[in-house]
């Protein structure tokens, strides 16, 4: 019997499949106001926390970030599946939103 922590190789047919994803991050802070230093910093937080994630959990459901890219017009918020973006005084900044392209890195699953 294998234990279930086990982690066994399994082949993935889609290792080089695109995934694509919209995140809305609560924001405190209007988006204009941000640096490009500053969204670059949060690009990468958002990157190593979700790799960060994968990496840990094997787990093929989980796909690496390769990019995410700061919405800064509403215009520009993909309308499937969004969520409503709150205006306040200076249009939609309630919200920083991203827009995440990723791709499976490989499929390794728990045994059972």
């Amino acid at each position: 019997v294998v234990d279930v922590t086990e982690m066994l190789a399994s082949p993935c047919i889609d290792d080089e499949e695109e995934f694509n994803l919209t995140v809305f991050l609560d924001a405190a802070i209007d988006s204009g106001l941000l640096s490009d230093e500053d969204i670059k910093s949060i690009k990468k937080m958002l990157a190593y926390s979700y790799n960060g994630i994968q990496s840990n959990n094997c787990d093929p459901e989980f796909r690496r970030i390769e990019e995410a890219t700061l919405i800064t017009e509403e215009s520009d918020v993909p309308s499937v599946g969004r969520r409503r973006l709150q205006r306040v005084s200076r249009g939609f900044r309630s919200f920083l939103v991203f827009f995440i392209r990723s791709r499976c890195p490989g499929c390794r699953r728990f045994s059972r």
